[in-house]
């Protein structure tokens, strides 16, 4: 008889490998995808030590690096006052200690990278951050924006443009997958799968 734990574990490790494919007909959906994830986890965790950090960790919550250096934040202690947010590395003892817990733009909707730029769509506008000296400058309208990107010579996107999704994909696919690789090493899909567009940056 093939343990209900175990069978539970390669329905979810399947069902994120077609989630992942690239012949799957519709980009990783978040929601659908977390609210099956966190059903079973929390009947394996009952039973298995397959996924032990993750029993007490909250999947909603996610937080990545700009290449620059700074953080694209949905975390407890900022999404309540600030939403999706890019902000200071509080963990960065380079920073002064009155600019760890600088928030640049609050209320992100979309965001985009450029060299030594950061691009997006907030609540209070379109902006562009420079990632050194933390500069923002907010504009009325996408193609001022875009006029102002070209005025600064800054060249192609290093990005697609990205949501909170692809925050949330970027932080979180990794640490789902590595439980799955056995069981899927077993099919003959021991690679991991990139989403289409996902927070991939271009070279």
């Amino acid at each position: 008889m093939i343990n209900p734990t175990l069978q539970n574990q390669r329905n979810l490790c399947g069902r994120l490998s077609v989630c992942l494919s690239p012949r799957s007909p519709r980009r990783f959906d978040l929601q659908a995808f977390s609210k099956g994830f966190l059903l079973s986890i929390t009947l394996t965790a009952l039973t298995t030590q397959s996924f032990p950090s993750m029993a007490s960790i909250g999947l909603a919550e996610w937080s990545v690096y700009t290449p620059g250096g700074n953080l694209i934040s949905h975390e407890d202690g900022w999404k309540q006052t600030y939403g999706d947010c890019l902000r200071a590395d509080d963990s960065d003892s380079t920073l002064p200690a009155e600019t760890r817990q600088k928030v640049y733009v609050a209320f992100l909707e979309q965001w985009r990278y450029y060299k030594n730029h950061v691009i997006g769509k907030s609540k209070a506008g379109f902006f562009l951050f420079h990632e050194t000296n933390k500069q923002v400058t907010y504009f009325r309208s996408e193609p001022a924006l875009m006029a102002a990107i070209a005025a600064q010579n800054l060249g192609t996107p290093k990005s697609d443009w990205l949501t909170g999704q692809d925050g949330w994909n970027e932080a979180w696919l990794p640490t789902l997958w590595k439980p799955c690789q056995p069981f899927l090493r077993r099919n003959g899909k021991p690679n991991q799968p990139q989403p289409d567009g996902a927070g991939a940056l271009s070279a």
